[in-house]
């Protein structure tokens, strides 16, 4: 940071310019970080609550625009609590903390992975050309869980149930979006775990 003062005589004129430079390196770092850590899960690095509405918010805004399509995917681990209560917590983060990379492997660089509380994690998915190709991307994220994960020799296996929403089909709202999706990942649980199910089909389903 460069700050530079005139020194002025008699009169007003300029005799002479005082500059201080100042190495703020380590002020834009710190700054770095704080902002970092207001926008990213501690523990797995993702994107946490805060920055996944703001980054689906924009992605809502983008399917109004050029009339595409985003998924919203709403994922819980199956099985989760057993290994935080058998194994202790640090077993647990550690399966969080692989289950975050293993996610974020599954999809595709312009998707967000995002992580909200716990072990319920959200998936947006940006300019999906079709439900089939939400069903495939929905179907790799599934199986990309169900891997076992090592902790110190001992293997850990979890699954998980995913609840998909689409807009526009299901909502162009942000709230009402996320709420469907979290109703169609209650719904996989009910229909046994370890499975996707779209909002579309269970309000069909009703429906009828």
């Amino acid at each position: 940071m460069l700050s530079i003062r005139a020194v002025r005589g008699p009169g007003g004129a300029v005799l002479k310019y005082f500059s201080v430079l100042r190495d703020i390196t380590d002020l834009k770092r710190n700054e770095r970080e704080i902002n970092y850590r207001a926008y990213h899960d501690p523990l797995t690095g993702l994107p946490n609550r805060l920055l996944f509405k703001d980054r689906l918010s924009r992605a809502l805004l983008l399917t109004r625009r050029t009339k595409a399509t985003t998924a919203l995917l709403y994922l819980d681990l199956d099985g989760f609590k057993a290994v935080n209560d058998t194994m202790g917590h640090h077993a647990g983060d550690l399966l969080l903390q692989g289950v975050a990379m293993r996610l974020s492997s599954a999809v595709r660089d312009e998707d967000t992975v995002a992580r909200l509380a716990g072990d319920e994690f959200t998936i947006i998915l940006e300019r999906v050309a079709s439900r089939q190709c939400v069903e495939d991307i929905a179907g790799r994220v599934r199986e990309s869980v169900t891997g076992e994960f090592d902790y110190h020799g001992v293997p850990i296996s979890v699954t998980a149930s995913v609840g998909v929403a689409l807009c526009p089909d299901d909502s162009e709202e942000i709230e009402p979006l996320i709420k469907r999706a979290d109703a169609a990942m209650y719904a996989a649980k009910q229909r046994g775990k370890n499975v996707v199910v779209f909002y579309g089909d269970i309000a069909s389903q009703a429906e009828g």
